[in-house]
């Protein structure tokens, strides 16, 4: 009888619409601990398999609660609070999880693949030894976040926050750092194998004894990094743009390198053929299309539109929800990414 009370309360205070069971383990979730309470104790809470949602709980208020070993597998909790709360060794892949905050929660051991973190708030977060493969954690915050020994390979960074972030040894092959901020800081010993640091802020990032070996770190600010060797720079390449510190050099990177799902690969195949943009911002004539070559190597507006009735702003935020909604390994995703960045260089142009 207990234990129906239980899942019966447990039910109510998710509100989830989807689908919740549980076992006799739910009696583990309870209210977590105060902020103030000793983090040894909290860390020391035991990883065990005792809840599974699925379904959708938007914008739930699920804010310190324990809940170890907390599977997520598809749900959608975007807009959810977890901040505070305890989900170590849970299960997230393929959730949704954008827009969602942890801040400050403990996700030690959590694992999945494809989680979307788009947007989240993971400020002061514990994701020591967590497994996040090929995941989306663009734009995310993770200012003070502890990443240590952590494997987030062919995952996407792209203009994340990562500052004063801990991550020793941990591994990023392939992951994306498009625009991101890393200052301050601890990836000593880290694995950058195959990542692309593409107009990175690396501040003063401690990067002693990382492996840049086959990264990407053209147009990247490095001068006021720590830790780094020649040797480093050695295994990896740049472009003229790169920032190094006085001393050092820089191979120059392959020109038809990009971004392609977190690994350097020619955006020359496949070939595919000219695709029109149509943005459907308020402001852009309905005759207008925007419209890239093969490869987006060149870019024309055709139609009545001018500089003065362009919304590139809206223009460019509509490609990003595009790039956020695709997969990173897809062609189309690689192709986005290239228009956004030269519609960036045309709002450079047109604010002059």
């Amino acid at each position: 009888m207990n234990i129906q009370k239980l899942i019966k309360w447990t039910a109510f205070s998710l509100s989830a619409s989807g689908i919740l069971w549980a076992n006799t383990a739910i009696a583990q979730t309870k209210t977590a601990p105060p902020a103030n309470t000793d983090s040894s104790t909290h860390a020391s809470t035991p990883v065990s398999t005792s809840m599974h949602i699925s379904g959708s709980c938007s914008k739930c208020d699920l804010s310190r609660r324990i809940m170890p070993g907390l599977s997520l597998q598809g749900a959608n909790f975007s807009g959810s609070d977890f901040s505070h709360s305890n989900l170590a060794g849970a299960k997230l892949h393929r959730s949704r999880l954008n827009n969602t905050s942890f801040h400050k929660a403990y996700l030690m051991r959590v694992s999945g693949v494809e989680v979307n973190l788009n947007h989240a708030e993971l400020r002061g977060t514990t994701l020591s030894e967590a497994k996040l493969i090929a995941s989306n954690f663009t734009m995310a915050d993770l200012r003070k976040a502890d990443l240590t020994r952590g494997d987030f390979s062919r995952s996407d960074f792209s203009r994340a926050k990562l500052i004063s972030t801990d991550a020793m040894e941990a591994v990023f092959i392939g992951a994306i750092f498009y625009k991101s901020n890393l200052g301050r800081g601890d990836f000593t010993g880290a694995n950058f194998t195959d990542a692309q640091f593409i107009d990175t802020k690396f501040g003063d990032a401690n990067v002693g004894n990382a492996n840049f070996t086959g990264a990407n770190l053209s147009g990247a600010s490095l001068y006021k990094i720590i830790g780094l060797t020649q040797e480093q720079l050695d295994v990896a390449c740049g472009s003229n743009d790169t920032h190094l510190p006085a001393g050092f050099s820089l191979t120059t990177c392959p020109q038809d390198v990009g971004l392609m799902g977190g690994t350097a690969q020619s955006l020359q195949t496949p070939i595919v053929p000219q695709i029109p943009i149509r943005s459907h911002a308020t402001n852009l004539p309905s005759q207008t299309e925007i419209v890239f070559g093969q490869n987006i190597s060149t870019l024309r507006i055709k139609g009545p539109a001018s500089k003065h009735n362009i919304d590139l702003e809206q223009a460019i935020s509509l490609i990003d929800k595009s790039i956020r909604d695709l997969p990173l390994g897809s062609p189309t995703r690689a192709r986005l990414t290239k228009a956004h960045d030269h519609l960036e260089k045309l709002r450079a142009v047109t604010d002059k």
